[in-house]
């Protein structure tokens, strides 16, 4: 009579996952996300030591009141919020379609997505888009731009990726291609061909 746990079979105290095709030894670590600087505004203590001309300047930068005694800019310095955000110009249309008519036929190197790294192999698969479709435009009253287009293709490819890049995870993405963040509002399979 044999044991099977002593065995190692079904129900072993410490099971290991096999290794699968593509895995690599060391090589399944998540890259670490982009690092964001946080720049803080100067403390108390700095503003103390400037003169009031530099204080004036300063508050001058940030659009206050440059009026008062160094203590009033002082205060309203440390109150003022964080700058405003910066805006970037949306690409032309015209560059939009005519960077979606250039994506046919180029070949995609696409790593694993994050959205599927848990199941699946962290690989580099290479893929081809066959050919697109003439995109259609739209702004919206907020005056974000809505483009519609067609993908073919190869069998495989990671199509959300191939628009919004998945950080850098695709290349090259419409995204990386237009400089512009993209997201997938919704996404259909219109046809799966044989050929």
């Amino acid at each position: 009579h044999v044991d099977v746990q002593d065995r190692g079979g079904k129900g072993r105290k410490n099971p290991k996952r096999r290794n699968r095709r593509g895995d690599r030894k060391n090589d399944h670590k998540k890259p670490l996300p982009a690092v964001i600087e946080v720049v803080e505004g100067p403390s108390e203590e700095e503003l103390k030591a400037l003169k009031k001309a530099e204080l004036v300047e300063k508050a001058e930068a940030l659009g206050l009141s440059k009026s008062g005694t160094k203590g009033d800019l002082i205060e309203r310095i440390m109150n003022a919020g964080p700058p405003a955000p910066v805006m970037f110009d949306l690409p032309e249309a015209d560059f939009i379609k005519e960077t979606i008519d250039k994506l046919a036929g180029v070949k995609l190197f696409q790593r694993t997505p994050e959205r599927v790294a848990h199941r699946r192999a962290d690989l580099i698969r290479k893929r081809t888009v066959f050919e697109t479709s003439k995109p259609i435009i739209e702004t919206m009253p907020d005056g974000v731009l809505e483009v519609e287009f067609t993908l073919r293709c190869e069998s495989g490819t990671y199509v959300k990726e191939t628009v919004h890049g998945d950080g850098g995870r695709t290349q090259p993405s419409l995204s990386s291609l237009i400089k512009a963040k993209c997201d997938v509002m919704w996404l259909d399979v219109g046809d799966i061909h044989a050929d």
